[in-house]
């Protein structure tokens, strides 16, 4: 069987039964196989194989799958692989919203939700853009330009690039 570099495959039977392994490299001169355990169910003691071992014919592919389902107000994603799972729950005073729920529990389950504004960065963030547009602006009204008008050149130009 032909390996792949960054893909999962699970241990169908022998010491490692049961764990999910990603294949991080291959040396072609030995055929040798370097992984790493996903989702350890027994132990790992190495971390290679050879192409045609023993272990290498319990090796079967697995498909990455992500479940998103709502059960009452919650919407779960459930990682196939591991079991893993996250939830978003809706509050009784929002209107329930499949899509947003789903967005979210996603994100959680992978680790990249984005976590609440913090209005103190979004303030100085502001300010620094307020400078930057204010020189541009009253150069153009040293040249004649009313101020309504060097806004609008200004936020044209900057929309542009």
């Amino acid at each position: 069987m032909e390996f792949k570099i960054g893909r999962l495959y699970r241990v169908k039977n022998g010491e490692e039964k049961g764990n999910i392994i990603r294949i991080v490299n291959h040396d072609a001169f030995a055929d040798k196989y370097t992984y790493e355990t996903i989702n350890e169910i027994k132990e790992c003691l190495v971390n290679n194989f050879y192409n045609g071992s023993p272990f290498s014919k319990n090796l079967k592919p697995v498909s990455e799958c992500i479940v998103i389902y709502r059960r009452g107000n919650e919407v779960i994603a459930l990682n196939k692989i591991d079991g893993s799972k996250a939830v978003a729950k809706c509050h009784p005073d929002d209107d329930f919203d499949f899509m947003v729920g789903a967005k979210l529990a996603f994100q959680r389950l992978t680790g990249s939700e984005t976590l609440g504004t913090d209005t103190d960065s979004l303030e100085k963030d502001a300010k620094s853009v307020a400078k930057a547009i204010r020189v541009p602006v009253e150069a153009l009204i040293e040249e004649g330009f009313t101020r309504t008008e060097a806004i609008g050149i200004v936020l044209k130009m900057v929309a542009t690039q």
